[in-house]
């Protein structure tokens, strides 16, 4: 469960260092106590094994008494994946979740000033799925869901004017 609630936060919009801490002083202390065949199996059904390796590995190569005389080193993959995560606060940051929204909407490709509208778009008029989270009452009843678009954007420019001129900065910039 805490593998695949990491890999949430991971692929939404990054995960901190933290990550690596808890991984390596739960398993310091659990190891003996758990199913790895199991675990393992379920990791690879679920498509997470190599998430989990990863972050496994480098806990321990971090956190378990390394020889300070000696620099540890990391592979290429461990060094880009620590650097993500040192970048990436505790939960994530809005930058990290815009360069995943935009990258999933040019399915890859360029970000173009129209792959920044439909970012903008589903911003500000989210999915289904959205609704059915959030605001349950209006996706019940379809017929509130403009309302629920102009109070989600008044709430945005009244409430929480820094995050939004944040977003829309880091939008700019995003290439």
């Amino acid at each position: 469960y805490v593998t695949t609630h990491a890999y949430k936060h991971y692929s939404h919009a990054g995960t901190g260092v933290r990550l690596l801490m808890d991984t390596y002083v739960y398993l310091s202390q659990k190891k003996d106590q758990l199913d790895f065949v199991y675990i393992e199996k379920e990791l690879k059904d679920l498509g997470l094994a190599d998430f989990e390796k990863m972050v496994r590995t480098l806990a321990f190569k971090i956190f378990s008494e390394p020889n300070h005389k000696n620099l540890i080193k990391f592979t290429g993959a461990e060094a880009e994946f620590l650097t993500y995560c040192i970048q990436s606060g505790v939960y994530g940051t809005t930058g990290n979740a815009m360069k995943i929204k935009l990258n999933e909407i040019s399915k890859g490709g360029k970000i173009t000033f129209r792959v920044k509208m439909k970012y903008f778009m589903r911003r500000l008029i989210p999915g289904n799925d959205c609704y059915m989270l959030r605001y349950p009452f209006a996706y019940r009843h379809k017929i509130l869901i403009p309302f629920v678009v102009i109070a989600r954007f008044i709430t945005a420019v009244f409430t929480k004017p820094l995050m939004l001129l944040k977003e829309i900065r880091a939008l700019r910039r995003e290439k």
